[in-house]
């Protein structure tokens, strides 16, 4: 009877946080019932719709067999997938997607979402049932706050950082198991299942380790002679049940790190250890303590952490300082804990240590979960333990705080009545459960107890609900499954010999992954840092994170790179008269963001080069005055030609920042403007072109082109500088470029280009062949995939080296002849983890092995004592 209790409380623990999502989409409907709050394309936000979903589309791909975890040549023009893999879709739970079809994604996302939280749940209340040893009815209460605690509300469309949520309540038992026990099984597991399922954030769980570690020492043992060898003992056994776990997570570790080396790193001035409004984010933590903070403008904030985790178990939380059950030891040692959190959460330095020293672009303090798993466990120590005698200080000073943190919210910038009137709710519902504390005794009686119970659950949908995005700005209506079933058949007729295929952001950023297409536009983390550097460099609009190629750019280096169709918006090259490479073929209509039906527009452009071609490389000297120059060297280079493909207009400077600019032909006018590469959205710089004024954005810079209205006039040209880093940049003739592209030498070294191309044969997964007649020796092959160590290159069977052009793109030496190329990718690093896992399972064994000969040998002696 007693076991059917338990599992009927693990089976609970499960399903209330399940239950209260659920119960609060019914609400929603209620609330709206024209909102489509059941389709599961309405939890698309952010970066779920932006990215997860189609790495999720690619995965099912990996799990049918036609993609590989090693290489995607729908990873823009193509590139390495061990780190991506790694950081987004190593959680085991992703299995599942297994017994969804492609086409519906979106559903297999969403079950295995619902799984997570429930786990959340599941294993916190395992977790603090074998810590306390008990199995109360009260135990559920944290579990449940720990699943729908602010962090994982708010950050719930970060679906791959839930497997470290929801497992670290085990890899903190295993630790309790170490400490206490000697045994590290539990602990060695976990952390590496962990690390495997998520090593970024799983970095941030091993600090913890570490900080918890020393806080059970702490409180278990006296640091006196008498216990220095067990401690010395004890903490050998975690460093090497630690350094176990790194080596079995090493065959997906040490190949994903290394990969990872290839990112461009976030610039940020706020890498120092400096007093940047330390008191304000104090505040601002405060106030993410209670109701109706945790939403949506907090998405992308740097500024404020995700630490909602109860109002009950923050009223025990502060009574466990006052209460004088718990030795003073342990209330500093926790106290100590605590403080390391509200530093890290007021502090860029120990913020930035938590990240793994690189600020993370959006979504703040991705740690704060950590706090909140803490912050609970404490709570339930102090309800377990709690004392009803209640000072009058006590409630004095509790009530004082309340007044006053709820007229400090008044004062909010910016100010928002919604906050106010949430910390308001708040504390009415904590001063009632301090009341139902105080007079447990007394009031005990069924009735009491459900009601308590009924306000612990409303105050769980009040908190959902006002963290949810379903009614928020930031919902969208697009729809994948209308994506995949649309728009992925379009492109599927558009494929031919494998040349690249561009659109506008339809459908989130990494679309070519539905539909299994090679593009430029994307929108990775996990990027080629070399590729981003030079598209940024030859004037593409270029984040640390995001490229961006539109039709009213150049059409030097898309069409070098084999792009040959784009679809996008029927306005798309109604600005400027760019027809000249860009040739509208037909139209088809799907739906845009807000769900409204709109016309697409497809544009082909002829002249595209194929993936792979003969170059006839001349060894020039490479400068990067500005992007047009940097084209004009690439271009020469590959073709052999002396002439520039781009010649600057005239221009004369009148002064700082304005010029007159001399228009002497009819060709469309190119203009860039040389900026820093921006890290977030923001507007960079103006410039007005006669009366006309152009906006420069993080998502609409580089070189663009305009129609050209002033043949044989010299126009003024005038250029503001928004941001302040530009004050970086000296004001000199190459801030402000103005060319125009000569078409005929562009289409003579077209034509060269053209003259000998690598026939493709096959293109999947990490596999590349082709073949190639070559009429001349020692050639070069030219292809445009960026450079990795990982490939394996066989030129008529036998390997051969490779190297590398623009410090970006493949070459291979040939000679005269016809010749069968084929590639096959491996990730660098994937040697070395499978022999560092293998001797990680080998110690694992030998040490379990060990420690059970041991234990046979203790009980022997002692059965003969």
């Amino acid at each position: 009877m007693k076991n059917k209790k338990k599992y009927i409380k693990y089976i609970l623990a499960f399903l209330i946080p399940i239950g209260l999502i659920i119960a609060n989409l019914v609400i929603l409907k209620l609330m709206n019932p024209t909102h489509k709050v059941f389709s599961p394309n309405q939890i698309l936000v952010a970066d779920l719709l932006s990215q997860y979903e189609s790495l999720f589309a690619y995965f099912k791909d990996v799990l049918s067999g036609t993609a590989s975890i090693f290489y995607s040549f729908s990873k823009s023009i193509g590139g390495s997938m061990i780190s991506t893999f790694m950081y987004y879709l190593s959680s085991p739970l992703n299995l599942l997607m297994t017994f969804f079809p492609k086409s519906h994604v979106m559903y297999g996302m969403c079950t295995i979402l619902f799984i997570k939280f429930g786990l959340c749940s599941l294993f916190m209340y395992l977790f603090l049932s074998k810590h306390f040893n008990t199995d109360k009815w009260h135990l559920l209460i944290f579990s449940t706050f720990y699943a729908i605690m602010g962090y994982n509300v708010v950050y719930y469309f970060n679906i791959m950082w839930f497997d470290v949520v929801y497992l670290t309540p085990l890899v903190i038992l295993g630790l309790d198991n170490l400490v206490n026990k000697n045994k590290i099984g539990l602990y060695t597991i976990t952390l590496t299942i962990s690390i495997i399922s998520n090593f970024y954030i799983a970095y941030m769980l091993c600090i913890f380790c570490v900080i918890y570690f020393i806080y059970s020492l702490i409180i278990k043992y006296k640091f006196n002679k008498k216990n220095k060898k067990v401690i010395i003992k004890t903490i050998k056994l975690f460093v090497f049940a630690s350094l176990i776990s790194a080596l079995l997570s090493s065959i997906l570790l040490v190949p994903g790190l290394i990969d990872m080396r290839k990112m461009l790193r976030i610039k940020t001035g706020n890498s120092q250890f400096k007093l940047n409004k330390p008191l304000y984010k104090l505040l601002l933590f405060i106030f993410k303590l209670f109701l109706g903070n945790q939403n949506a403008d907090n998405i992308l904030s740097k500024y404020t952490p995700n630490v909602y985790f109860g109002l009950f178990p923050l009223l025990l939380l502060i009574l466990y300082f006052f209460n004088k059950k718990i030795s003073k030891k342990e209330r500093i040692s926790t106290l100590i804990v605590l403080l390391i959190f509200i530093i890290s959460f007021c502090f860029n330095l120990p913020n930035l240590v938590w990240h793994g020293f690189s600020y993370p672009n959006g979504y703040a303090y991705r740690f704060s979960f950590l706090f909140s798993f803490f912050a609970l466990f404490i709570a339930c120590e102090s309800l377990l333990k709690v004392d009803y005698k209640i000072s009058k200080k006590l409630l004095i000073g509790l009530t004082i705080t309340m007044i006053i943190i709820t007229i400090l919210s008044m004062f909010n910038n910016p100010p928002n009545i919604l906050k106010v009137i949430g910390i308001a709710v708040s504390f009415v519902l904590i001063g009632i459960y301090l009341i139902a504390l105080i007079y447990k005794e007394k009031l005990y009686r069924k009735s009491i107890t459900f009601s308590f119970i009924a306000l612990l659950l409303i105050e769980s949908l009040m908190h959902i609900n006002t963290s949810t995005y379903l009614m928020s700005n930031l919902n969208y209506s697009r729809s994948y499954d209308k994506y995949y079933n649309q728009v992925c058949p379009i492109t599927n007729k558009l494929k031919e010999n494998n040349y690249r295929i561009d659109s506008v952001f339809m459908f989130g950023a990494l679309s070519s992954f539905i539909c299994g297409n090679s593009t430029i536009s994307t929108a990775l983390t996990t990027h080629n840092g070399n590729l981003y550097k030079f598209l940024y460099e030859t004037g593409h609009t270029v984040t640390y994170s995001t490229i961006l190629n539109e039709l009213k750019g150049s059409p030097v280096i898309p069409t070098l790179l084999g792009q040959k169709y784009f679809y996008g918006y029927s306005h798309e090259l109604d600005t400027f008269g760019g027809e000249e490479y860009y040739k509208n073929i037909s139209t088809f209509m799907h739906i845009d963001q807000y769900g409204d039906p709109l016309e697409y527009f497809v544009y082909k452009n002829d002249k595209a080069l194929p993936i792979g071609y003969i170059i006839n490389q001349k060894d020039i000297k490479i400068t990067k005055q500005n992007a047009f120059v940097y084209q004009n060297e690439i271009f020469k280079t590959l073709t052999g030609l002396k002439e520039d493909i781009f010649k600057p207009y005239k221009k004369r400077k009148v002064r700082k920042g304005n010029y007159i600019v001399d228009i002497d032909n009819d060709n469309l006018i190119y203009i860039s403007l040389k900026y820093p590469m921006p890290e977030n959205e923001k507007t960079l710089a103006f410039i007005k072109i006669e009366d006309i004024i152009y906006k420069i954005s993080t998502f609409d810079s580089g070189i663009f082109a305009i129609d050209n209205i002033y043949r044989n006039k010299g126009i003024e040209v005038i250029y503001k500088l928004k941001d302040d880093e530009y004050k970086t940049i000296k004001d000199n003739n190459d801030i402000l470029s103005i060319y125009y592209l000569d078409n005929k030498v562009f289409e003579k070294g077209l034509n060269i280009l053209k003259e000998n191309t690598l026939d493709i044969k096959e293109l999947k997964a990490n596999t590349l062949s082709g073949d190639i007649n070559i009429k001349k020796d020692n050639k070069t092959l030219l292809l445009t995939l960026p450079y990795e160590k990982g490939w394996h290159i066989y030129i008529d069977g036998k390997i051969t080296t490779y190297n590398s052009i623009f410090d970006t793109f493949i070459t291979i030496k040939l000679d005269k002849g016809k010749h069968n190329i084929k590639m096959i990718y491996y990730p660098e690093g994937l040697k070395i983890g499978i022999i560092l896992t293998s001797i990680g399972v080998l110690s694992l064994v030998l040490y379990t092995l060990i420690a059970r000969k041991g234990k046979k040998k203790d009980g022997k002696e002692s059965i003969n004592k």
